[in-house]
């Protein structure tokens, strides 16, 4: 699953280097590793349509499929298309202060 996962030179949260997850992620990495790609697309549908029900999207000009995308940060980096170098914008939350 991972080894066409690429850092480019940014830091990386979840690996310490290419292959090779940080001991805190190593169970995550693991669990991953064993799911289908069927399940695993499976459940990033489930947060996406969790995010956008809570009103956590973004914004992609542009876009012919529709403006608001929910967060990237839902999808696992090893499903998800690499960027096209569109701009974006952060969405807005539903929420307001009191």
């Amino acid at each position: 699953m991972w080894d066409q996962y690429e850092v480019n030179g940014v830091f990386d949260e979840m690996f310490a280097e290419p292959g090779v997850p940080r001991a805190h992620y190593a169970p995550v990495s693991r669990r991953l590793t064993k799911l289908t790609p069927a399940a695993l697309e499976r459940r990033r549908r489930m947060a996406d349509v969790s995010f956008r029900n809570q009103g956590i999207t973004f914004t992609v000009y542009g876009d012919t499929r529709g403006v608001e995308k929910p967060s990237p940060s839902t999808r696992s980096r090893a499903s998800s298309p690499p960027t096209n170098g569109k701009s974006s914008s952060a969405g807005s939350s539903s929420a307001s202060p009191r």
